[in-house]
């Protein structure tokens, strides 16, 4: 016991040197902060939160609204003056998505951003509007809910927020493959045959970097209208990066988990993919709102923990 305790000890003095960089002039948003901190606040937040109820609430809404609202705004595509963006959608949503998702959607998505559905633009628009915002306004509610924010949003100033907000992340997301668009034409102009190694190496690279970029972006949107108490946009902070690079790294997990060694889409098929695209939003909504709490409280935890 004494040696398990020691080793507990000498493990928390080594977290506690380890420094996340950062500077006053540039202040990424993990200056003074080591991973200890960070630790302690999850773990506080973590028994205080109320996750489990809140992510599963927000993953069931994005369930609901996503499909619509993809639908609508998909077929918004074919229309766009922008040569060749279906094939970059394609390719941005699989790299975004696990694999076994995007599989079953594949066809869909497809046939929706080719193919010029007139009728759903004008059927579904209303729905397609209030569905768009039901999934952000349930998130904007559930960070309400948490236990850090002391200011409340007005009712139909949330909705508003709610649909803005969805309009960015989807502006974000055309901007995303018309960026992909670009930069395979760059380095495809720099090294003409695309065997080469390097080519790939570096394409993939740009584009992962691009990626995280922009999931950023997106996220540090959200964030910001999602807090009252926010007053100054914060791209580059602890809550956005480390919410980034989790939801990235859970979604390549999870399609390495279910390619590898499941097999629920084998026994159940489609309904095993409707499984799958539920296990995926809870984890990303259950890591935003962990995300949220770390970006909404960045300066308590210098005051709280580095100060103590």
């Amino acid at each position: 016991m004494i040696k398990g305790n020691s080793k507990i000890l000498k493990l928390k003095h080594y977290l506690n040197k380890i420094y996340i960089p950062g500077h006053k002039s540039f202040h990424p948003g993990f200056e003074g902060i080591t991973f200890l901190n960070l630790f302690q606040f999850v773990k506080e937040i973590f028994f205080n939160g109320n996750f489990a109820i809140r992510s599963a609430a927000v993953s069931f809404h994005l369930f609901v609204g996503i499909f619509p609202t993809l639908i609508f705004f998909l077929s918004l595509i074919p229309f766009l003056p922008f040569e060749g963006i279906q094939q970059y959608i394609l390719n941005f949503s699989q790299d975004i998505l696990p694999n076994i998702i995007y599989e079953k959607f594949e066809k869909t998505i497809n046939d929706l951003i080719v193919k010029r559905f007139k009728g759903l633009l004008s059927i579904g628009f209303i729905l397609s509007l209030y569905y768009a915002s039901l999934g952000i306004n349930t998130l904007f509610t559930a960070f309400s809910q948490s236990y850090q924010i002391k200011l409340k949003n007005h009712y139909f100033k949330q909705q508003f927020l709610s649909l803005f907000v969805f309009m960015c992340i989807l502006i974000l997301f055309i901007l995303a493959t018309q960026i992909s668009h670009l930069n395979e034409e760059i380095f495809t102009s720099i090294f003409p045959f695309k065997s080469n190694l390097l080519f790939e190496y570096l394409f993939k690279l740009i584009n992962f970097i691009i990626e995280v970029i922009l999931v950023m972006l997106g996220i540090g949107i959200l964030f910001h209208f999602g807090n009252p108490s926010s007053t100054k946009f914060r791209f580059v902070n602890a809550g956005t990066i480390i919410t980034s690079l989790v939801i990235l790294l859970a979604s390549s997990g999870l399609s390495i988990y279910f390619n590898n060694f499941n097999y629920y889409n084998k026994v159940y098929g489609s309904i095993g993919s409707l499984l799958i695209a539920l296990v995926w939003l809870n984890i990303v909504s259950y890591v935003i709102i962990i995300g949220f709490e770390l970006y909404a409280k960045i300066d308590e935890i210098k005051n709280k923990f580095i100060k103590s």
